[in-house]
């Protein structure tokens, strides 16, 4: 559970810390206050990243103390040739996680606000969908990167909640979908 605020226009936003133990793959979060929950966004967990560790160092030899060698007994030396060492390979990075767009809120007279993760297309064709209809919003520019946060108008034609009934709204941008949220005034 994690507090939030919302602005008058009923626009919410809330940081929230994911625990280090969460299992990979696809959590819901859900916003809820009065006994609903009025928004939800897909958390995408990916897998721990692994790690190169460094070779082990080389330790001493019996017989041997920090800044001398050991004496050597009488009888023959081993060869001076070292038998090969495998050199560890470096793990290689993780692979570019599947592209995803959370919706950060819509007004119905103002703007709509999203949020592209590992988006690398440059521009996307944006639609708000209310009641099973999809209203362009044209095309956005849209910088490449792990979280790009992109603003535009609101499309003519989206419902605004009101206090009697709660409208939500979903957008998509190319082939992605975003998750649901109430549309504010």
């Amino acid at each position: 559970t994690f507090p939030f605020h919302a602005s008058p226009s009923g626009d919410v936003s809330v940081s929230i810390r994911v625990p280090l133990n969460i299992g990979a793959g696809d959590h819901t979060v859900r916003l809820c206050w009065n006994a609903s929950c009025r928004a939800s966004v897909t958390l995408h967990v990916i897998g721990p990243v692994a790690y190169a560790t460094p070779s082990p160092g080389a330790s001493p030899s019996p017989g041997a103390t920090p800044g001398h060698s050991p004496t050597p007994s009488g009888g023959s030396s081993p060869s001076p040739i070292a038998s090969p060492i495998p050199t560890p390979k470096p793990t290689p990075p993780p692979p570019t996680p599947n592209p995803y767009i959370v919706l950060v809120s819509v007004s119905a007279t103002g703007s709509t606000t999203v949020v592209f993760h590992y988006f690398y297309a440059g521009s996307a064709a944006m639609s708000v969908c209310q009641n099973g209809t999809c209203h362009g919003a044209g095309s956005v520019s849209v910088a490449p990167g792990s979280s790009t946060t992109v603003t535009f108008k609101t499309p003519l034609g989206i419902l605004p909640s009101t206090p009697l009934t709660t409208e939500y709204a979903y957008v998509t941008a190319n082939s992605l979908r975003s998750n649901t949220v109430v549309v504010g005034a």
